[in-house]
């Protein structure tokens, strides 16, 4: 009988865990009645100053990196690493140096829709909502 009222214990604890209620909102209230934070702490669009350091990811899509170790003036305890492009120009940014740079975070959804992949196969990523750096000025 204990076993059974604890493994119905587990089972409600389970199922009340696994319901997660996604709450949703309109793409008109973003930067009106909410602001997307990114992983470096900021609403997204907000500029700052940052020191980074170009690394390399050694992953299949080997996407240009950084690791952010201080935004205007503060260090981080642990250095975000994040995906990045420039602005303007062309990317001279070299692997292993330090860069002072004035950035914002951009964010937008990337790969395919689980139900398209359903229907049509493609090699992709599942659909989700990615931030990246965007570096507007280098020091």
């Amino acid at each position: 009988m204990k076993k059974n009222i604890f493994l119905l214990s587990i089972i409600v604890v389970i199922a009340c865990v696994s319901s997660v209620t996604i709450e949703h909102i309109s793409y008109t209230d973003i930067n009106s009645k909410y602001a997307i934070t990114g992983p470096l702490g900021l609403p997204l669009g907000e500029t700052f100053e940052c020191e980074v350091k170009k690394i390399e990811t050694n992953t299949k899509q080997n996407l240009p990196s950084v690791q952010v170790t201080s935004i205007n003036g503060k260090s981080f305890e642990k250095p975000v690493a994040m995906t990045y492009h420039l602005f303007l120009g062309a990317d001279k940014m070299e692997i292993g140096k330090t860069y002072k740079c004035k950035a914002y975070q951009d964010g937008g959804f990337t790969g395919t829709p689980q139900a398209v992949l359903k229907e049509i196969m493609v090699q992709s990523t599942n659909y989700f909502f990615q931030v990246e750096l965007v570096i507007y000025k280098i020091n």
